[in-house]
């Protein structure tokens, strides 16, 4: 559970969060903003650098099978499916879904924490939505018919799957990927 995340990576992960949920609509919708550009190229490789001390979770984990059925590159379907693997996760992680929430800078101020934590779900699917990458599984062609075997496959990649903050489950993993469709 959570066995990578360590102070200095998460200090890099919010710090690449705030970079690019502040640049990223602009870098997109203004393609010659170089500010923008070079903030994402920023945000970029602090995020990096804090996965690669910290290691992924059931996202990449979920879309590693689910590349393997439809032709979606492995960043895209890591995004689509992240604030669905958030909202999985507030079960059990509220205090840095809290954190990611204010690095939006959206101020949690009259939530609960588990509103707080939602909302930094639906922060991320927000994102999604304004720089027009696809928010549900369907529309990259996943079908319900897909889900079992997505969540049973995923369940083999132990690495990624154990270090996601709420232990994953075949039923609790069908579910998400339900919400997701």
């Amino acid at each position: 559970m959570f066995q990578g995340s360590i102070p200095i990576s998460d200090a890099l992960a919010y710090r690449a969060i705030e970079l690019i949920s502040k640049n990223l609509p602009l870098a997109v919708q203004q393609g010659t903003n170089l500010e923008a550009r070079s903030n994402m190229l920023l945000g970029s490789l602090l995020a990096g650098m804090a996965f690669s001390n910290a290691g992924t979770a059931a996202a990449h984990a979920l879309a590693y099978p689910i590349g393997g059925l439809v032709k979606s590159p492995h960043g895209e379907v890591t995004g689509l499916l992240l604030p669905y693997v958030m909202e999985f996760n507030t079960a059990v992680e509220t205090e840095k879904m809290v954190k990611i929430l204010k690095a939006f800078d959206i101020n949690p101020d009259g939530l609960s924490r588990k509103e707080a934590a939602l909302a930094a779900s639906k922060a991320v699917f927000n994102l999604l939505e304004t720089i027009g990458l696809p928010t549900h599984l369907s529309d990259i062609g996943i079908k319900e018919e897909d889900v079992s075997e997505i969540a049973e496959k995923t369940l083999q990649i132990d690495r990624l799957v154990r270090n996601n903050p709420r232990v994953p489950t075949l039923h609790g993993l069908e579910e998400l990927l339900r919400k997701a469709l």
